[in-house]
């Protein structure tokens, strides 16, 4: 799709979201983003949620390059100390996938390491339920390739300790401690998705093992960011998920980082500390099933820590497009009156409020 076209795309949204309320899907701000400039004596650790570049993005991936889809969007993140994702596929040529049975398997080509690390990621989540799509031999492909790519990786690994151990990463002198864990879901346990002491895996969303590995790694970060891949695909926030990432601040996080639905949901501030249910996508390489009450919308967080207090600051958060049927395996940032719009729905129920700055909305925390 043309960024002509794009630019004259408007979807009329009949959004329920916090009741009868309809939304108007504008067109993409005919702005181009600007840089995101770091504040002098502050880390800006950005975050974006499923990435995916395979599946039905594959023709248009190959004639226009695996930095197609970050174009319209790179500028939001460009300057950030570190840029971190959720990676929802293995990157392997291997063959087999490991359960037939599963609705979805996903592997993408060795050239997407590279294009990862070129688009500027430093750290990608893998505690995810499509990580061991193509098995211990995809999963240690994936690992390898982002490795020697100079990406980190956490939440998976060969065994229980590797998938739980997390990372730091030191940015302007603030260590960062990044964690993930994949909700316990039946059908992954019985498909032994989840890393245990003498087999492969995915680290599982355990509040006893969350506790012990904040506890463990507290000792060499100053901020610890929870990623948790939890809740429903193209639904609401679930009673699970406010309750364990309640349980993961309580825990002593700093952040709860969400995805997994594939949709934007709702902000929550607990005890000072913020919780971002889901992101929804970032790039994510399939058709979706977004519908009236499902719209396809993803956000990008930037977390600004303060490098004396070592302490978070403010989110900032812009709203992207990733509906592929009208992005066309693009995604692009949403004006300022569409987003708002969208906020407006997103924040009901929710502790969270935010100021504007454009189209850019902030979230601020107390300390």
């Amino acid at each position: 799709m043309s960024t002509q076209s794009k630019a004259l795309i408007v979807v009329v949204l009949l959004a329920a979201i916090g009741g009868g309320l309809a939304l108007w899907y504008a067109h993409r701000d005919p702005a181009k983003p600007r840089a995101m400039v770091p504040t002098t004596g502050e880390v800006v650790i950005a975050s974006v949620g499923d990435i995916l570049l395979a599946d039905a993005a594959t023709p248009i991936l190959k004639e226009h390059g695996y930095m197609y889809p970050f174009a319209s969007v790179q500028s939001l993140y460009a300057n950030a100390d570190l840029l971190m994702g959720n990676l929802e596929g293995p990157i392997t040529e291997h063959g087999t996938p490991y359960a037939p049975d599963k609705d979805y398997s996903y592997k993408q080509p060795p050239e997407v390491a590279r294009a990862l690390r070129e688009a500027g990621f430093g750290a990608l989540a893998l505690g995810n339920n499509h990580a061991l799509d193509y098995g211990p031999v995809g999963l240690d492909d994936t690992i390898g390739a982002l490795r020697a790519a100079g990406v980190a990786t956490f939440g998976a690994g060969s065994e229980e300790a590797a998938a739980r151990r997390g990372v730091v990463i030191v940015a302007k002198g603030v260590r960062i401690g990044l964690l993930s864990y994949l909700e316990p879901y039946q059908t992954y346990e019985r498909r032994g998705w989840y890393a245990a002491p003498d087999r492969p895996g995915v680290a599982r969303l355990d509040i006893n093992s969350v506790r012990a590995d904040i506890a463990r790694l507290r000792s060499e970060a100053d901020i610890i960011i929870v990623h948790t891949h939890f809740g429903e695909n193209y639904r609401n926030v679930t009673e699970y998920q406010r309750r364990i990432a309640r349980q993961i601040i309580d825990a002593g996080a700093d952040v709860v980082n969400g995805h997994h639905p594939h949709v934007a949901q709702g902000l929550d501030v607990y005890r000072g500390k913020p919780i971002l249910y889901s992101l929804g996508n970032f790039t994510f390489g399939t058709p979706g099933r977004f519908g009236k009450d499902t719209q396809g919308y993803g956000y990008i967080a930037r977390y600004r820590i303060d490098t004396s207090s070592r302490s978070l600051n403010a989110i900032d958060l812009d709203l992207i497009a990733t509906n592929n049927d009208m992005v066309g395996f693009q995604p692009f940032l949403v004006g300022m009156r569409e987003a708002q719009l969208v906020w407006a729905g997103i924040e009901i129920g929710f502790n969270a409020r935010v100021t504007w700055n454009g189209s850019t909305a902030t979230l601020s925390v107390e300390n």
